[in-house]
Parts: C-alpha cells; structure tokens; sequence
C-alpha cells in the first residue's frame, strides 16, 4: 500500500514539474494549437474585444509574431472594442512592424475600423496600406 501512495506521489511530482517546465518556457500545448492554428489561416477576432479578453489576445498575437506565416487578422465579426483591446493591436502592430512584418487587416468599414477612427488609433494600427511615393520612399506624415 505504501510502495503504491509513493509511485502516486512520484508521478504527481513529475507531472507537475513538467507544468512547470512548460511554463517557465512560455509553452504549451493550448499554444502549440494556437501556433498551427495561426499558421493555417488568419487569426479570427471575437465579436467583442474587451479588457476581459485581453489576456488571451495577447498570446494569440504573440503566436502569430513568432510564426513565419503570414500575419492575417480578421476583424469582420468585431461588434464592439475597448480602448485596452486597441491599444493591445497597436502595440502588435508595431512589433510586426519592427519585424519588418506586415499586417493584413480584414475588417472592411466595421466596428474595429470605426472604433480605432474615433480614438484616433487607425494610423497606428495601419489599417490602410501605407502608400508608395514613385521614388520608393514612404511620406513623411
């Protein structure tokens, strides 16, 4: 009966430093989905996006920064977003960004367009192709 408690509690200890292994790299398997998820096609935003969910936006965003796929965001379900939830796209934006990544937006005139217009956030998130002058070069804004 001993020998079967202390084999119980050897297995619970490993499993939880396994945890704990997967943890302190940042992985798991729920990530592993999300990155062949992110990989597979683009990354479907829930119809509202707020402060409650931005922890969960942050890691779907972070899987689709570390992936070599395209970085497609589609925005078309959106219904409503808080400021918090802009703020996170921004902040992902500039890092694909400075990945010299780019990020297409499929969200048409809707909600998440609207919502970033009216904070003034829009030009941040560069929901629009930046244009091209003749020359190469980018405006000056």
């Amino acid at each position: 009966m001993a020998s079967a408690t202390k084999a119980k509690a050897a297995r619970t200890k490993k499993t939880r430093s396994n945890k704990n292994a997967a943890h302190k790299k940042g992985t798991s398997s729920k990530q592993s989905n999300q990155a062949a998820a992110a990989i597979e096609g683009p990354l479907v935003l829930d119809e509202k996006i707020g402060i409650q969910c931005v922890s969960s936006l942050v890691d779907r965003l972070s899987v689709s920064l570390k992936s070599n796929a395209a970085i497609v965001i589609d925005a078309a379900a959106v219904t409503s977003v808080d400021i918090a939830a802009l703020q996170v796209l921004v902040a992902f934006a500039n890092s694909a960004r400075s990945q010299s990544r780019e990020v297409e937006w499929q969200c048409g005139d809707g909600a998440l367009r609207q919502c970033a217009e009216l904070s003034d956030l829009a030009r941040h998130l560069w929901l629009d192709p930046v244009p091209v002058a003749d020359d190469g070069l980018c405006p000056v804004f």
